[in-house]
C-alpha cells in the first residue's frame, strides 16, 4: 500500500485493483521521497516487484535509465543523505532532494514530477554544494546517477553546469575544508568557492560551471571578502574552479596561477613572510597589497608564481600598511 501510494497509484480513502508484477532479482534500489514517504536505498541485490493499475500493461524493468515520480512535500532537515552536485549524485543519495536542488521540484508541492535517473558506473567524483538552503556532501569515486527531465542519455564533459541559490547569509560558507584562491580542492563547497570568487551574493541565484582541472600540489592561502583559507601541505590533490560561463577555464594554463581580486579594505588578517619573495604559506592577497599591486575597490588580475625552494633570506618589511 505504501509503495502504491508513493507511486501515485493510490490516494487516501481510495480502493483500487492493482497488479503486482514479480520482476526477479534486482541490484539497485534507490532512496527517494515520493509524496510523504521516504524509501531506503539497498546496496545488495534482492527480489523485486513493480506495481501497475489493473488497466496498465505489464511494465519493463529498467536497467540504465529509471523514470521516477517524485515530489517534495516536506524536508526533515537541511543536511540530508545526499552526495553530489550539478545533476550528478551517488546512486544511494536521496534523489528527491537532489532533484529539488536542480530545480526540478518545488518545496511543499505534492504534484508528481517524472525525473530520469541515468546510471553512471564508477563516476570519478561527486561535488559538495549548498543551494536552496540544503547542503550536500562530497564523495569519491563510485557508481552514480545523472538526474534529468529527459530520457535521452546525457553527454558528460569535464565541465558541470548547475543553478546555485545563495539562500541566506552564513549558509554553506564554512571554509574549513576549502583551500585555494582561483582553484580549489575538490572537497570545497561550490557555493563557498563561488562566493570567494565574487560570482554570487546572498539572495542571488546564478548559473555556475564547475571545471575539473586535475591534480595540484599548491593551493595558495588567501583572505578576501571575509573568507580566509590556509595553504595546503604540498600533497597532490584533485581540484576544480568555478566560472559563470560554460567555456572551460584553467587558471594555471599559462603556468602561474591567475586570479582576479577586488578588495574594499587593507587585507591585514592574512599573514605575510618575506618581501617580494614570500613563503609559500603567505596570504597571496595580503602579499600583493604589500607589494603595491592592489588598490582598494579596483578589480585586478594577479599571477602567483611558484618559485620552488628558496635558499635566500625572507626579509621583513613594512609596506603599504602591512608588516
Amino acid at each position: 500500500q505504501q509503495a502504491a501510494y508513493s507511486e501515485f497509484l493510490l490516494d487516501y480513502g481510495e480502493c483500487k485493483t492493482l497488479h503486482l508484477h514479480a520482476v526477479g532479482s534486482h541490484d539497485r534500489f534507490f532512496k527517494v521521497r515520493q509524496r510523504d514517504i521516504l524509501s531506503d536505498a539497498l546496496t545488495s541485490a534482492g527480489l523485486s516487484f513493480m506495481l501497475t493499475l489493473s488497466t496498465d500493461p505489464a511494465p519493463t524493468k529498467p536497467t540504465t535509465v529509471y523514470p521516477i515520480k517524485m515530489s517534495m512535500a516536506w524536508l526533515e532537515d537541511n543536511t540530508p543523505d545526499t552526495h553530489g552536485a550539478a545533476r550528478i549524485y551517488t546512486w544511494d543519495s536521496e534523489l528527491a532532494v537532489a532533484a529539488y536542488l536542480e530545480g526540478y521540484l518545488q518545496f511543499g508541492d505534492d504534484r508528481p514530477v517524472t525525473v530520469f535517473a541515468h546510471l553512471l558506473p564508477a563516476h570519478p567524483y561527486f561535488y559538495k554544494v549548498t543551494s536552496r538552503g540544503i547542503t550536500t556532501t562530497a564523495a569519491n569515486t563510485g557508481d552514480g546517477v545523472y538526474l534529468s527531465l529527459f530520457e535521452s542519455a546525457p553527454v558528460l564533459t569535464s565541465t558541470y553546469a548547475m543553478n546555485v541559490t545563495y539562500a541566506h547569509l552564513g549558509v554553506g560558507l564554512s571554509v574549513g575544508s576549502c583551500q585555494g584562491v582561483s582553484y580549489f580542492q575538490r572537497n570545497c563547497d561550490v557555493l563557498t568557492a563561488a562566493a570567494m570568487l565574487g560570482l554570487i551574493k546572498p539572495g542571488q541565484t546564478r548559473t555556475l560551471y564547475i571545471h575539473d582541472i586535475g591534480a595540484k600540489t599548491y593551493f595558495p592561502a588567501s583572505t578576501r571578502d571575509g573568507y580566509s583559507v590556509a595553504d595546503s601541505d604540498g600533497t597532490s590533490r584533485d581540484s576544480y574552479t568555478v566560472t559563470d560561463t560554460p567555456t572551460f577555464y584553467d587558471p594555471t594554463a599559462s603556468g602561474p596561477i591567475e586570479f582576479t581580486v577586488n578588495i574594499s579594505a587593507v587585507p591585514t588578517a592574512g599573514s605575510v613572510t618575506g618581501t617580494d619573495i614570500y613563503t609559500r604559506d603567505s596570504d597571496v592577497v595580503a602579499a600583493a597589497y604589500h607589494m603595491g599591486l592592489l588598490k582598494l575597490n579596483v578589480a585586478t588580475t594577479l599571477y602567483v608564481h611558484d618559485v620552488g625552494t628558496y635558499t635566500g633570506i625572507f626579509y621583513r618589511s613594512l609596506r603599504n600598511g602591512i608588516q
